[in-house]
Parts: C-alpha cells; sequence; structure tokens
C-alpha cells in the first residue's frame, strides 16, 4: 500500500467580510431550491468576485494543491481547512470558495447542485442508485465516465466519516494499470482495443441532461488517460449490442481484472473536516464497504480552467460561449 500526500495547513482563516458577504447573499436568494444560492451560475459569479478581492491566499492553496496533484501521484489530501467550525451553508460556501479557485465547478445535472452531497437515499421505483446515493462499496471508476468531457479535477469533503469504520478511499493509477495490462498475454492487442474501438457509457438517471442515454468513447486516450465505470459499460452494452463485440467484451473484462487485482494501491482513510483532490484523468478511485447511512460526503468536480484568468472572468467568458 504507498502513502497518499497530506498538506498540513494552518487554518486559512476566511476574513470577515468574505463571511458576512457569503451568509448575506445564502439568506437574501434563500429558496426551495436544493444546496445554497451560491451555486447557482449567478451565485458564483458573485462568490469568484468576493474572494479576489477578499481572501487572495486561497489562490495560493489551489496553486499548491494542483501543483502537488502534478508532480505527485494525482492526490493531496487537505488537513485543517476549519471549515467545520461554520455552520453549514457558510462551510459550503468556503468549500465552492476553494474548489472555484482550484478549477471551474461543474454541475450535476437535473437538480443543478455543484456540491454533491454524497449520502444514503431511499430507493425510488425504476431507478437504480449510483455509488454517491447508497452505502456499500464502489468499484474502481473515473467520475463522469459517459460525459463528452470527463473534468480534470475531483474533490471529496468529508462532513462525517462513516461511523462503522469503513468507506475506505482507494486510488489507483491509470498509467499503472495500462502498464500491467501491455506486460500481460495479449496486453498489445489489448491496449489497441481500448485506444480504437467505441465502448458504450450508460448515463445514470441522477446525472441525464436529456437526448441520448449513451455515449460512446475509447476506455483510453490522450485526455483523459482513462475513463471507466464498469457499471455504465455493462449496461451500455445492453443498450447498444453492436458494441458488445466479442472484441469489446474482452478487452473490457482484461482491464477490468488487471484494475482490480493490481497491488500498488494508494488508501486512506478521510477524517471529518478533510478534503481529498485527486486528477480524474489519470486515477481511479474506489471506496471500500461501509453500512453506517449517516455517513456524509460532499463531492465537487472541477474542470480545468482553459486560459489564464480569474475565476470570474473565466466564468462569464463561458457563459458567452
Amino acid at each position: 500500500m504507498m502513502a497518499l500526500p497530506a498538506l498540513e495547513l494552518r487554518t486559512p482563516s476566511p476574513p470577515p467580510t468574505l463571511l458576512d458577504a457569503v451568509r448575506a447573499f445564502n439568506r437574501e436568494h434563500a429558496d426551495d431550491a436544493l444546496g445554497i444560492p451560491l451555486e447557482k451560475v449567478a451565485g458564483q459569479q458573485y462568490l469568484d468576485g468576493m474572494v479576489a478581492r477578499t481572501w487572495p491566499t486561497i489562490a495560493k492553496l489551489a496553486d499548491t494543491i494542483r501543483s502537488i496533484i502534478a508532480s505527485g501521484p494525482g492526490a493531496v489530501v487537505v488537513r485543517n481547512l476549519g471549515f467545520e467550525d461554520y455552520e453549514p451553508d457558510t462551510r459550503a460556501s468556503l468549500l465552492l470558495a476553494l474548489t472555484s479557485a482550484i478549477g471551474m465547478p461543474t454541475d450535476h445535472a437535473k437538480d443543478r447542485r455543484v456540491l454533491w452531497p454524497i449520502i444514503e437515499r431511499a430507493p425510488r421505483p425504476g431507478r437504480v442508485r449510483t455509488f454517491s446515493e447508497r452505502t456499500g462499496e464502489a468499484p474502481f471508476h473515473t467520475d463522469s465516465a459517459f460525459s463528452p468531457e470527463p473534468e480534470l479535477y475531483n474533490g471529496l469533503y468529508v462532513v462525517r466519516r462513516a461511523g462503522c469504520g469503513g468507506g475506505l478511499s482507494r486510488l489507483i493509477s491509470a498509467q499503472a494499470v495500462i502498464d500491467r495490462v501491455a506486460a500481460s498475454e495479449d496486453g498489445a492487442r489489448c491496449i489497441k482495443l481500448l485506444r480504437t474501438l467505441r465502448f458504450p457509457f450508460h448515463i445514470p438517471e441522477a446525472f441525464f441532461r436529456g437526448g441520448s442515454r449513451v455515449i460512446t468513447a475509447p476506455i483510453l486516450a490522450d485526455k483523459p488517460m482513462i475513463r471507466f465505470r464498469p457499471d455504465s459499460i455493462q449496461t451500455g452494452f445492453e443498450a447498444m449490442p453492436e458494441l458488445a463485440t466479442a472484441d469489446h467484451r474482452w478487452a473490457f473484462r482484461k482491464i477490468w481484472e488487471a484494475i482490480e487485482s493490481h497491488p500498488d494501491v494508494l488508501e486512506y482513510m478521510l477524517e471529518d473536516g478533510e478534503f481529498i483532490v485527486f486528477d480524474n484523468h489519470r486515477l481511479l478511485h474506489a471506496r471500500g464497504d461501509y453500512t453506517d447511512p449517516l455517513r456524509h460526503l460532499v463531492r465537487i468536480r472541477m474542470a480545468e480552467r482553459v486560459r489564464a484568468t480569474s475565476p470570474v472572468e473565466h466564468r462569464v467568458a463561458a457563459l458567452v460561449q
């Protein structure tokens, strides 16, 4: 088991001016929508501007996080943020401010949530719960594998760890998996198929935006290095049998076996108030089994900012494109 890099902070106390501003915005724009008002596009623009004026040190922290991810194994745990000391809406606002400094937070389809709560949800007829809506383990996968452009960064903030002691976070390098497949019997053929064949990825109900329920893409590419979610691919095979040939299924099974049996895994038990950020293009992540329905994490996916602008400038530019 490999060690996961950790960034120990002195609590980056947000300025009172910012705290007053986010509390006032959330209060004045409160409605019946899920989440906090600052998650909406106008709210994120407002937050970006306030952070730029009042809390410039958060940009330095974001730079450090990106640098560790880029130069190390692709992930970092951030400790001592101190966000847990604030009431839930303010804590969420500060988490949104940090992730917006790291990249461009993206929403989660139908409910437009940017801060997606990973909590136990009651089953609903006709709907299969995703990994983030139920207890139990989750196999190795990449986030947004069923998206045309998966986000570069993925972040998980721990509101409450599992009281049962489960829910271990696990990460594995895509390059290590590729090397393992390549070194196996018929490995070169498998790698070629994973790069040239288009595999069907079925979009879960929670993230469906309309249109086709299946996208097609190679499992291996230059960017992202890997996209992989076994349940999405298996359901995709059922929906598009023409993309479920013997070659498709053989290559899929071979890389899945290489992922699940690989010995070089980064493991970490996240504690309350900790925040892990990792490269979603070159790492797969998984979750160990747990039974505590009160476990509560918050996930934020962040796209890479494509040019050197401030968050508010980039967000406005994205809106007018």
